[in-house]
Order: C-alpha cells, then structure tokens, then sequence
C-alpha cells in the first residue's frame, strides 16, 4: 500500500469521526426531543417515507441499496456514490425524530464507506486500494459509532469476505472458517486498525463517551450454564426471524407506486405504534441495555423491539438494524437470568444476549468476540466465545449441512 492510500486512512478516519461525532450528537438530541412529543411526531412519519422515496428516486443514484453498495465497490463491480453519505446521515436523523425504531451504525458505516471511497477515487487509486480504503472506512464507521476499534476492524474484514467470498455458506460458518483457516490477511486488518482507531480516538477527544461495564468471572453453576446456553440459542435466532419478517414486510407492493407503497405501509407501521404503546421502543431505545444489564427487562421487551425494528426497516425507512439487535438481545438475556435465578450475573447474560444478537444478525464471530471484550472486559472471553458458537456458527452449520444434504433452499 503506498504512502498516500496510508494517509488517506488515517486523515480520512479522523476526519470521518469528526463528522460521526456530530451524528451521535444529533441524535441525542433527536431522541430527547421525540422522547417527550413521541405522540405528535410518529402521525408525521408517513411523510419521512413519501420525501425518503421521493428523494432517493429522483437523486439516490442508487444509495438506497446501502450496504450493497459498498460490497459492489469493494468486489469492483460498481460505483459507490458520495451523496450516499449524506442522504443517509438526514435521513437516518429524519426516522429517529419521527419515532420510527432504527438504529445508528448502519448509518455510521455508510457515510464512511462512502466518503472513503470518493476521496480514493479522487487520487485516483487502483482497484486493489480502493477494496482496502472502503474496508477501512467501514471499520471506521462502525468503531466511530460504537467505540470499539478492533472489533470495529475485523467487522470491516468480516463482513466483506463473507458477502464476497461465501455465498453458499451461513454466514457465521463461512467467516468462522475463513478465520480459522487464516484466510484474514493481515494486509487488510491493518488499513483497517488505523482508520477505526483513529475515529475513535477522535471523537473520544471531541468529548463523546460510551459506557464500558468490566464484567468479573462468575461462580459456576449448572443454572448459569445451562441460561448462558439457552440465551446465546434464543438471541442467535431472533435476528433470523427478525431477517424474514423484514424481507416479508419489503416484498409488500413492491408492483406499485414506490410513494403511494411507503405512505401505505408507513401509516400502518405509526397506527401499530400508538395503538399498542410503542414510545419506549422508538429510536435505539437503549434503556434496555441498561436494564437488561440490571436483569429488570422481560422476554416481551426483546421480542417487542425486534418486531417493531422489523416493521420500520421493512417499510424502507433508513437507519440502522445491529443496535436495535444490541437491544433486544440484551434484555432477552437480562430476563433469561431472573429465569435461571442468576440476577447476579444478569450483567454477564445480558452481555451474551448482545453479542449472539449481533453475530446472528451480521454473522461476523470474530467481530462478536472483540466486541465482547472492548464492551465487557476482557475477563469472560471463554464465555463470548462459546456464546459465539452456540449461537452463530452452530445454527449456521446445521442449515449449511440441511441444504447440501437435502437439496433445499433453506432460507436463513
């Protein structure tokens, strides 16, 4: 890699967390505001659907296709455009004021893929460069939003090698593989380091701080282990089901009018909010990390935060999914543990809930465990790590054997 594609890596990522701390600023604010007029503000949502289609047909240029895109310019298959970056970071900004229940990485990853990508083709680098700097910017955007660099850099790694490199595997299984038989070159997880770091480091020096609970050894038993089993099972899948329910909902009307579908489906998504009393789960809603990490959350909190995320981003509107997931799977294991009478360690199930979530959502392993230890502590990696394979990789596994044995498309 030659010195300027170095230096766009490490100027381009603090440059992009220079921006990300103005979105995760933005987004405090955004949140409080809806917190208090939730009511008033998700009748308007319809709206942010009809100006989100309207505008993304008439100048997207395509960035709808989000994550897609950057694939596209990662394999050298197609352009990634620099607007993306923009529409994203409004719009994303829009459906949180409005009540809708999406995330914020998606979000954070496409407006540096995107950036990072234009400035390499403005120095007018080759395709090979071009695959290492959109790896970096989505390294950069990912631990920008989250605070968490190496896992930031392996998801970056990860998540293109599984979309390139494996199609016809589950994705935790391929990448699992992919690690294990040393197939992460080094030559990639290095831009990425640099350029997730050095988004970190700047918005840590903006002044943006996440929280960081270190999590210590618990005592063992067979009520802990047996939860811990059944959390990372439960959590694993939810993302799953969550994934069919989103395509289901996307499939609806797809034969008509794109404005007309998103005002119809978007204003059957507000009704099911203020009929059933959705204002807690609009958003990020991350007071259930904090309660799931407290044990004072309930399976229906998981299942209801899934489902309404699921509503939102099948209908079109742009966010994020992975921290909705983060949500959900850590109340889900804030609850498992009162089950299994392990309120003390609720902190460790919720943790494990959070992790297999994401895993089953992005299946990226490797990403799931330094996730773990940047979020928890590094102390009860042993159970991240068989959290990871009883939640991600195993289901995966078994689906993969499914279809090569039986012929059928397993939709997964």
């Amino acid at each position: 890699m030659r010195g300027r594609s170095v230096c766009i890596i490490i100027v381009g990522g603090s440059l992009t967390g220079a921006l990300l701390f103005t979105f995760l600023r933005a987004l405090e604010l955004v949140n409080g505001f809806t917190a208090v007029w939730y009511g008033p503000m998700i009748l308007f949502l319809p709206l942010v659907s009809v100006l989100k289609e309207f505008v993304y047909g008439r100048f997207g240029r395509g960035s709808e296709r989000g994550f897609a895109l950057l694939d596209d310019g990662v394999r050298g298959t197609g352009d990634v455009p620099a607007r993306m970056s923009f529409l994203t970071y409004v719009f994303t900004l829009l459906s949180h004021l409005f009540g809708a229940s999406v995330g914020k990485e998606g979000a954070g990853v496409q407006i540096s893929g995107a950036i990072f990508y234009n400035v390499g083709k403005l120095f007018k680098l080759n395709k090979t460069e071009l695959r290492y700097i959109i790896m970096a910017g989505m390294s950069a955007g990912f631990a920008g939003i989250f605070g968490t660099p190496v896992a930031g850099a392996l998801f970056g790694v990860e998540i293109c090698k599984l979309t390139g490199s494996y199609p016809k595997h589950g994705y935790g299984y391929a990448t699992a593989r992919a690690a294990f038989a040393r197939l992460l070159p080094w030559q990639e997880l290095l831009p990425n380091l640099a350029a997730a770091y050095a988004a970190d480091l700047t918005i840590r020096l903006l002044g943006f701080r996440r929280a960081v609970d270190v999590l210590a050894l618990p005592q063992l038993s067979p009520s802990l282990l047996i939860g811990l089993a059944v959390t990372a099972l439960i959590a694993g899948l939810i993302p799953r089901v969550y994934k069919l329910i989103r395509d289901g909902i996307g499939r609806v009307g797809k034969a008509y009018n794109p404005l007309l579908r998103g005002f119809v489906l978007t204003t059957t998504v507000a009704v099911i909010a203020l009929v059933f009393g959705l204002k807690n789960y609009f958003g990020t809603s991350e007071w259930l990390v904090t309660d799931g990490l407290l044990g004072k959350t309930t399976v229906w909190d998981a299942f209801i935060k899934a489902g309404f995320t699921a509503l939102c981003t099948g209908v079109g509107l742009i966010g994020g999914e992975v921290t909705p997931m983060f949500c959900a799977g850590t109340a889900l294991g804030g609850a498992v543990a009162v089950m299994f009478a392990c309120g003390s360690s609720a902190a460790l199930f919720g943790g494990v809930g959070m992790l297999t979530a994401f895993g089953g959502l992005m299946g990226t392993p490797l990403a799931c465990i330094a996730l773990g230890c940047e979020r928890f502590g590094g102390g009860c990696m042993i159970y991240y790590a068989a959290a990871v394979c009883i939640g991600v990789i195993m289901p995966d596994m078994v689906v993969s054997a499914v279809r090569r044995r039986s012929g059928f498309a397993v939709v997964w």
